[in-house]
């Protein structure tokens, strides 16, 4: 079968509108079909059974993203976790967004991204704010994780903020937490 542009435009997802006093819409069947697959009863309820049953298991989520701008998680639920492999690579974006739910990018590449705004939770390792200018808690509940695996690293995030290589900010003060990483050989009371 041939297929055409409109082809393209019917199946796959593009902007609408009906009225131009209203916000413009996605259409698209294959979009429409992904939305109910990931909204669907089964398989929320599948998802949910397998947190259920492997509690302690933390698939990480292997990300490989290129784009420009702005990254944005937003999650449905506000407990999801997501876990970003080591394999997982963002390209293109100068902006991460955490809108809601926790990101874990403390082993992930995350490229050129420059400015963290988070209005949920983040986790970052202290090598990944070499690149990162601007980390914004963007509500009272946002939170800055930032993964401590030695007194160097601890050290280097001193340095960082510092010399104003990487600034912090938060509405209430306490959103950056300075978490020990899993194995490192420092004192809890670091």
């Amino acid at each position: 079968p041939a297929i055409t542009p409109w082809t393209l435009k019917q199946e796959g997802w593009h902007y609408d509108i009906e009225d131009a006093s209203k916000p413009l819409t996605y259409k698209g069947v294959v979009y429409n079909e992904m939305k109910g697959v990931y909204s669907s009863p089964d398989s929320i309820h599948m998802r949910k059974c397998k947190e259920e049953l492997f509690p302690d298991n933390t698939y990480g989520v292997e990300l490989n993203a290129t784009g420009a701008g702005t990254l944005e998680f937003k999650f449905t639920d506000a407990n999801d976790v997501v876990v970003l492999s080591d394999e997982s690579v963002i390209s293109g974006f100068t902006e991460l967004k955490v809108t809601s739910g926790t990101v874990d990018a403390t082993d992930a590449d995350l490229g050129a991204v420059d400015y963290v705004e988070v209005a949920s939770s983040i986790n970052l390792a202290v090598s990944q704010l070499s690149t990162i200018k601007n980390i914004v808690s963007a509500s009272p509940t946002g939170k800055i994780n930032i993964e401590i695996s030695s007194i160097a690293d601890l050290n280097a995030l001193d340095a960082l903020v510092k010399n104003g290589n990487v600034k912090i900010f938060s509405e209430t003060g306490d959103a950056l937490k300075l978490v020990k990483a899993p194995g490192a050989v420092i004192a809890d009371a670091v």
